[in-house]
């Protein structure tokens, strides 16, 4: 007896004809169970035909629930989902914007300085702090290795920022530690704070009893949906393609100063940036105050990327009336080029002597 062989697209047919065949046959008797909810009704005056027929075409392919449970059978079966993420290891989703080339190229070193031209004449500090990617902290759960220059572009940033003389936040050991969401394209809240430790570590200390001023507290775990999850569109069937519930722990950060209702309030510390810090869920602004000990202004923006959110605060009259000691600037690395920059950046000179007390 000879055994009939297939190709892989030959197999993958067989498989959603009989994924297809389940699929009708499951809708089948939703419309079968929900008729005989109604009650025992005549068959003559086809009233069960019709509900019966209601409830089967609301749950055939095409519809919410058909798309469900074929969005959750070629994510359990082939590993697909729509354009725009891919699935990991152990339920991990990634986005693919770590995995091919920027939409929109941004060179760093010409951004950092445009920045610092605007900056420095007011005598205000920047801090660039490059987050790396989701898909290199947890390269592990990668479905595949990625290319050389993805391996290369993290480093390469840092080593522009210590070429210049900016501090180098360590952004990659503390998330290392503390990592990323399973199915989101962020950070967890403790790698928040990991990240917000090593900033409070480069700048200039404040007298340790002004370091009380913020003090941030856990409250409860809540459920938390990641961004990636949409693009899984496995509703209902989730869990059984490999995507399990996440929950994510809440905090609130309180000031312990008493302000002046009728002065002037002074923000010493400005934070500029992508989603990681807009996104109050991840409750970054809270660890910074926190660890700094001052009060930060948050104009970080939400779906804007790292640098247009920079480019409008640059713009600001918050600036021009009130210039901050330092701008923190968050800058995720899948938005820089993966292409050396050709500029050279002239040595950044940062003075500690503005208020080393940071008041």
């Amino acid at each position: 007896m000879m055994l009939k062989s297939y190709s892989l697209a030959q197999l993958q047919q067989q498989v959603f004809i009989g994924l297809l065949a389940g699929a009708v046959g499951f809708a089948g008797w939703q419309g079968h169970q929900a008729a005989r909810v109604e009650g025992p009704r005549p068959l003559a005056d086809g009233s069960y035909q019709r509900q019966y027929e209601s409830t089967f075409a609301g749950a055939l392919p095409g519809r919410s629930l058909g798309t469900e449970f074929f969005a959750a059978a070629k994510l359990a079966l082939l590993g697909e989902m729509a354009e725009g993420a891919v699935m990991g290891r152990d339920g991990w989703l990634f986005t693919t914007e770590e995995l091919m080339p920027p939409k929109h190229v941004y060179d760093l070193a010409a951004e950092l300085q445009a920045a610092r031209g605007h900056l420095d004449p007011l005598g205000v500090q920047l801090l660039p702090v490059i987050l790396p990617d989701k898909a290199r902290v947890h390269a592990a759960k990668l479905p595949r290795r990625r290319s050389a220059p993805y391996q290369q572009r993290y480093p390469k940033a840092q080593a522009l920022l210590a070429a210049a003389g900016y501090p180098v936040v360590d952004s990659l050991r503390a998330l290392r530690a503390e990592g990323f969401m399973r199915t989101d394209t962020h950070w967890t809240p403790a790698g928040a704070r990991a990240v917000a430790a090593e900033i409070a570590a480069l700048l200039p200390t404040r007298d340790s009893r002004d370091r009380g001023d913020f003090e941030t507290v856990a409250l409860e775990t809540a459920p938390f949906d990641g961004d990636l999850t949409r693009f899984a569109a496995t509703g209902r069937f989730g869990g059984w393609a490999g995507i399990t519930p996440e929950a994510i722990q809440t905090y609130e950060t309180h000031s312990h100063v008493v302000q002046d209702l009728f002065g002037d309030v002074e923000i010493p510390v400005v934070l500029v940036g992508s989603s990681f810090s807009a996104n109050p869920a991840f409750h970054f602004e809270g660890f910074l105050k926190s660890a700094l000990g001052q009060d930060v202004l948050n104009m970080a923006q939400v779906g804007r990327g790292p640098f247009a959110p920079m480019h409008a605060y640059l713009g600001s009259e918050e600036l021009r009336e009130n210039p901050p000691e330092i701008v923190i600037w968050e800058i995720p690395e899948r938005y820089l080029s993966l292409e050396p920059s050709p500029a050279q950046m002239p040595p950044l000179k940062i003075s500690h002597t503005q208020n080393s007390q940071g008041d």
